[in-house]
């Protein structure tokens, strides 16, 4: 097929406005791409300024496998993102933005409807939010690794400042502030966190993993391990009352884990495993039995209490702060911590191949009710693409049979599904890849 023409209407000197989706590759071209998905451009900076996002129409930016980062690609940082634009990635393995140490990676000031997705975030060096810096901006964030980043005042990995995002399934791990927050710093911002790991971050002064000022988030299936700072190697509270809930908090090597002020501001703790305790409805003290601690695999072994130990429902003066379906968790109740444990390890990705993940970025993810699953294959290749519910069982298989080399992509209507996680199953020769699914209904 031809490749679709540009929109060049409303276009102003020589960029034209773009309306639709567009696509950016390493292996692109800023100068003679058409930012489509076979003749994609090369920098996200340029996508930037070729579209014409508005409230009726939201932009996706499509990112391909690979780094973007001033020397690879010439991406120029930070990435000033606008209202109305979608970023997503391949993978957090694969698509990767690091800004090796020029400025923040990603800035967002008065953003509103974006959804950044798939993608690992590193090498940011600023003073705040060297990660990503967002100002009065309220994007969904999902299935995202922040790593590797260095601010010299506040918030290595992210900074909050009169935001209120919605986090799921993030690592922030490897981050350091030279004063507050090494993992996460949050400034009079009310987000909604869950499923999000924080490990090996820290700060100078207070909260290693998360620092807050004037802010009540809400932390649900938190894994919060093993980070530095002086005054609450964990978490760090000022003037503010987080709820957390299925939770795990805990440091190898230091005791101040949870440090508030005033005294009268004190966070909320419900089912959660505290190192040293913590007073509240259903909270616990032990080892939580991760898998492999050294070798940062928070996973739970069976023989972990946090298991079924969570709550699937919590509401507080009328106010409902968690409501789980059974699909969302295996066994009788929600797991303490990220990581939901898993008998039949089909959560567990196995990828034999060291070089090349067949498996790509499902688009849309989450999706409702139809997701496009795609793969890549080096050669002609027997390929087995199998949908598994969460408890690890077989719902549908999509594909089983002998499929040639190249790129393929297989739709999977899950309009007969409920709501929940999902996981597709590829088998092509000696390769085994699981990705998650998030349907939303």
């Amino acid at each position: 097929l031809p490749e679709a023409e540009p929109d060049y209407s409303g276009s102003q000197g020589d960029l034209c406005a773009i309306t639709d989706d567009v696509w950016v590759s390493p292996t692109g071209n800023d100068f003679t791409g058409l930012a489509t998905q076979n003749n994609p451009i090369r920098t996200i900076k340029y996508a930037l300024e070729i579209i014409a996002p508005s409230d009726d129409n939201i932009i996706t930016i499509h990112l391909d496998e690979g780094t973007y980062s001033p020397s690879l690609t010439g991406e120029t940082f930070p990435i000033n993102l606008i209202s109305n634009v979608n970023f997503t990635g391949e993978g957090e393995e694969l698509t990767i933005l690091d800004a090796e140490r020029t400025n923040s990676v990603i800035k967002m000031k008065y953003c509103q409807n974006n959804n950044i997705s798939n993608i690992n975030i590193k090498g940011g060096q600023s003073e705040y939010g060297a990660g990503m810096d967002l100002d009065f901006s309220n994007p969904t964030l999902t299935n995202i690794t922040i790593s590797d980043n260095i601010a010299s005042s506040n918030g290595g990995g992210l900074s909050l400042f009169y935001s209120n995002p919605t986090m799921s399934y993030i690592s922030i791990y490897d981050n350091y502030a030279e004063v507050n927050g090494g993992g996460l710093r949050l400034d009079y911002s009310n987000p909604i966190i869950s499923h999000v790991s924080l490990f090996n971050n820290a700060a100078i002064n207070g909260g290693g993993a998360i620092r807050l000022k004037n802010s009540n988030p809400i932390l649900i299936n938190m894994t919060i391990v093993d980070n530095y700072a002086y005054y609450g190697s964990e978490i760090h509270c000022e003037f503010s009352e987080p709820k957390i809930i299925n939770s795990i908090i805990t440091n190898i090597e230091l005791d101040n884990i949870i440090h508030w002020f005033p005294s009268y501001f004190r966070p909320s703790i419900f089912n959660s495993n505290i190192q040293n305790g913590f007073e509240g409805m259903g909270n616990i003290n032990s080892d939580p039995m991760f898998v492999d601690r050294e070798n940062k695999n928070y996973n739970l072994l069976p023989s972990s209490l946090c298991i079924d130990s969570g709550l699937p429902y919590l509401e507080i003066n009328g106010d409902v702060i968690l409501e789980y379906d059974e699909s969302d968790y295996i066994g009788t109740a929600p797991d303490m911590g990220a990581y939901e444990y898993n008998p039949l390890s089909i959560d567990k990705p196995i990828v034999q191949s060291p070089t090349k993940y067949p498996l790509k970025h499902s688009y849309p993810n989450p999706f409702n009710p139809i997701t496009n699953i795609n793969y890549h294959l080096t050669k002609d290749t027997k390929v087995i693409l199998e949908i598994y519910n969460i408890n690890g069982e077989l719902i549908t298989t999509l594909c089983n049979g002998v499929k040639t080399a190249g790129n393929h992509s297989i739709e999977w209507n899950a309009k007969l599904f409920q709501s929940g996680i999902y996981f597709v199953k590829l088998t092509a020769n000696e390769i085994i890849q699981v990705q998650k699914l998030m349907l939303l209904k």
